[in-house]
């Protein structure tokens, strides 16, 4: 097992993500095209939605990140660090939904994401929505 200052790469996590995201090369397909998919590799899984989302009235494709789970014993070792740094490669933004976990919204603002806190939601007024988190490729990933 890697020790915990070693980063650690699921590289088929990348693998399996860019078999998801190659119906969406061209231009044509991603205007009509959605796709959610958990995606599985040897040490951890992702919940990725790949489409359309709305940010301050402009349309842009997106990757999602919904939900990621890694295994007890890898955790804290650089997965979601390097699976961060492959999707802010693979050229499309990338929007964390929902951060409930108070060391992981804490990273990603240290990466570089923009915070968008709780706005409208289908819940009532006193149900506060946690913030989600969003990068374009053109800013830059703060991490090592």
């Amino acid at each position: 097992m890697p020790t915990p200052t070693s980063p650690l790469c699921d590289s088929l996590l990348h693998t399996r993500f860019t078999k998801l995201a190659a119906p969406f090369a061209s231009e044509r397909n991603k205007a009509w095209r959605r796709r959610s998919e958990w995606i599985t590799g040897k040490f951890s899984e992702v919940y990725v939605r790949l489409g359309l989302r709305y940010y301050h009235g402009t349309q842009y494709f997106m990757v999602d990140i919904a939900n990621i789970k890694v295994q007890e014993e890898y955790q804290h070792q650089g997965i979601l660090k390097n699976f961060l740094k492959f999707l802010h490669a693979s050229g499309y933004p990338i929007f964390v939904e929902n951060v409930m976990n108070s060391v992981l919204e804490q990273f990603l603002r240290k990466a570089g994401f923009e915070c968008l806190e709780s706005g409208p939601s289908f819940f009532p007024e006193s149900i506060v929505c946690p913030p989600s988190f969003i990068l374009f490729p053109e800013q830059p990933l703060n991490i090592d």
